[in-house]
């Protein structure tokens, strides 16, 4: 697994998902070599493959945020919204601390015009992490959508 992750993090997928095949094959039943092997699929733009590896995962490994986090990912490249902001929200329920989950269902509600499930999406992540630029950048900009879209409507964004 070690060495798929490093082929991955030095930008060489294929080397990194055969590597990751390989820890699969000697460990079919361990929810990480399935995590492992959907997210190098879906970097590699195999997404059916991705989504089939990612959801083993998930059935697996019912503790972790990571599987529901990836396949929020898989699901938002597909342009399944609803189904991305779902496994957003229970990598959320898994683990409260998953900055990641509430930045990118925040990104995902503010592109559908929910500012403000959006806003209290971003307001739990800056609570996480309150010196993330990112994360205070969206907070502001959710906050201004606010304003400019629905008036003076209470907002879930302490400013």
């Amino acid at each position: 697994m070690s060495l798929a992750e490093a082929y991955e993090a030095s930008e060489q997928p294929d080397k990194s998902l055969e590597a990751a095949e390989k820890a699969m094959s000697l460990s079919p039943s361990d929810p990480r070599m399935h995590l492992l092997v959907g997210r190098i699929s879906r970097k590699l733009g195999q997404l059916d493959r991705a989504l089939s590896e990612l959801k083993a995962a998930a059935d697996q490994s019912a503790d972790t945020p990571h599987a529901q986090l990836e396949l929020g990912i898989l699901l938002e490249a597909r342009r399944d919204i609803q189904g991305a902001l779902d496994n957003y929200r229970r990598a959320i329920d898994i683990d409260r601390r998953c900055i990641d989950a509430y930045v990118r269902a925040g990104i995902l509600l503010k592109e559908i015009k929910s500012y403000s499930e959006a806003a209290e999406m971003f307001r739990h992540a800056s609570a996480l992490d309150p010196l993330d630029p990112t994360i205070l950048h969206q907070l502001a900009a959710v906050r201004a959508l606010e304003l400019v879209h629905g008036g003076n409507l209470p907002s879930m964004v302490s400013t």
